[in-house]
């Protein structure tokens, strides 16, 4: 995001120029900041999990989702290949399949542009998002316990409602224990 345009400047101006690009790129934390300040409640969170979820998602978040979409942008790009440009598979004795779809400029491959739109949105606009919040949810759950906001049940019956059949039964069985 900070590369500099062109790249025939001197060394000085260069400089000035990648010091004013990374300067506008440094603006995206300001919104952000200004959010969390506004909704963190120092009486109500803890900071240290605050500190891990933020080191976990940054660590481990980052790195699965870029794994996970590596992955799935392959497997979709090979499907949409298959459908629309079977022909792509004529490659694959040289090629290996799995390196394919990222392989076709050097082959001086050039598949359609419906099926390039059709693997780039099925990418960038179905898989890639649903990993991305997948994701999200996972290292929440992983960093700290959320509240539950509902009863646990046991053998299919509510645990604080007891079904009147249950304690007829549960009172006939108490009498019981009485006359004993």
């Amino acid at each position: 995001y900070c590369a500099v345009s062109p790249h025939t400047l001197d060394v000085v101006d260069y400089n000035i120029k990648f010091k004013e690009n990374f300067q506008l790129a440094l603006l995206v934390f300001i919104v952000p900041s200004i959010t969390f300040l506004a909704v963190f409640d120092a009486k109500e969170n803890d900071i240290n999990e605050l500190v891990n979820t933020f080191y976990t998602s940054f660590t481990v978040g980052y790195l699965l989702s870029f794994l996970l979409e590596i992955i799935f942008t392959t497997v979709i790009r090979l499907g949409v290949f298959l459908i629309w440009e079977p022909a792509i598979f004529s490659l694959a004795p040289t090629v290996p399949v799995i390196v394919l779809p990222w392989t076709l400029r050097e082959h001086r491959y050039r598949p359609k542009r419906i099926t390039l739109f059709a693997a780039d949105f099925a990418t960038s606009c179905v898989a890639a998002p649903i990993i991305e919040e997948y994701m999200k949810l996972k290292i929440l759950q992983l960093s700290i316990k959320l509240p539950r906001n509902f009863q646990w049940r046991k053998n299919g019956k509510d645990s604080n409602h007891h079904h009147p059949s249950s304690s007829s039964s549960s009172n006939k069985k108490k009498k019981k224990k009485k006359k004993k």
